[in-house]
C-alpha cells in the first residue's frame, strides 16, 4: 500500500528519520532519492532503503545523528 507524499513525511517522522515535511520529502523525490509508484503513491519501504542508501549520517543534524556515528564524537576537539 502506498502513502502520500505528507504521508511519508509523517511515516518517517514516527521513525525519527531526517526529512519529516513534504517538502523534504519533495526535493528527495526531484533528487532521485525517492521513487513513485505509477499511481504517484510512495512505497515506504522501498523509499526508506532508497534514502538510506544516499544518505551520510555525518551530515545529519541532531542528537539522532550523532548517536548513529559515535567514533565520530571519539575524535571531536
Amino acid at each position: 500500500m502506498g502513502l502520500s507524499i505528507s504521508v511519508y513525511a509523517q511515516h518517517r517522522a514516527a521513525l525519527g528519520l531526517p526529512g519529516t515535511s513534504h517538502t523534504a520529502v519533495r526535493k528527495a523525490i526531484a533528487a532521485g532519492w525517492v521513487s513513485q509508484e505509477a499511481d504517484g503513491m510512495i512505497e515506504p519501504a522501498r523509499a526508506d532503503a532508497e534514502c538510506a542508501g544516499q544518505t551520510d549520517p555525518a551530515m545529519q543534524r541532531g542528537a539522532a545523528a550523532h548517536a548513529q556515528a559515535p567514533e565520530a564524537r571519539r575524535f571531536a576537539v
